[in-house]
C-alpha cells in the first residue's frame, strides 16, 4: 500500500500496510521507516522499555482505553480490506479472516485484563499512524515525539 505518513521536513516516517499479504493475514497496519525513529525506538525497547510501557499503562489506569485503542487496530484492518475483500475472505479464508479481526497492534493478543506490548516500533508507528495512543504521554517523556528539524540532515 502506497500511503504514507510524513514529517515536518517532508520525510516519510511511517507507511500504512496492507492487512493481507501473499495470501496469509498481515496484522501490523503502520510500519515504522524513519531511521532516526526506529533507532530511537530501539534504544528505549532495549533499556526495558516494552515493560516500561506495559507498566505505565497499567500503573495510569489506561488499560481500558489501551484494549480500545487495540480494537481500533482490528477495525482499521477490516476497513483497509474493503467490502469484496472482507467478504471474500471471511468466506473462503475464515480461520485467517478472525485472526485479523480478533489482534491489535501487530497481532497482539489482547484482553480486558492483561496489557501486552509486542514491541515499541509498532506502538510508535501506530501513534503517528493514528495521531494518539493511550500512553502517548509516555513516548514523550522517553524523547520518541520529536520534530526532526534539528535532527534530519537529508
Amino acid at each position: 500500500m502506497a500511503m504514507v505518513i510524513k514529517c515536518s521536513k517532508g520525510r516519510v516516517q511511517v507507511i500504512k500496510c496492507d492487512a493481507w499479504r501473499k495470501n496469509e493475514p498481515f496484522p501490523t497496519n503502520f510500519w515504522l521507516i524513519c531511521p532516526y525513529l526506529v533507532y530511537l525506538a530501539g534504544r528505549v525497547e532495549s533499556e526495558g522499555g516494552v515493560k516500561e510501557l506495559e507498566k505505565y499503562i497499567e500503573e495510569k489506569g489506561l488499560s481500558k482505553k489501551y484494549y480500545e485503542y487495540n480494537r481500533l487496530h482490528a477495525e482499521l484492518r477490516l476497513k483497509r480490506l474493503g467490502a469484496v475483500r472482507n467478504k471474500f475472505y471471511s468466506k473462503y479464508a475464515p480461520k485467517k479472516y478472525r485472526k485479523l479481526m480478533s489482534t491489535g497492534i501487530g497481532g497482539i493478543k489482547y484482553n480486558k485484563e492483561t496489557v501486552r506490548v509486542k514491541c515499541l516500533h509498532l506502538q510508535l508507528s501506530s501513534l503517528i499512524g493514528t495521531g494518539k495512543h493511550p500512553a502517548k504521554e509516555w513516548f514523550k517523556s522517553k524523547g520518541l515525539i520529536c520534530e526532526c528539524e534539528n535532527i534530519c540532515k537529508r
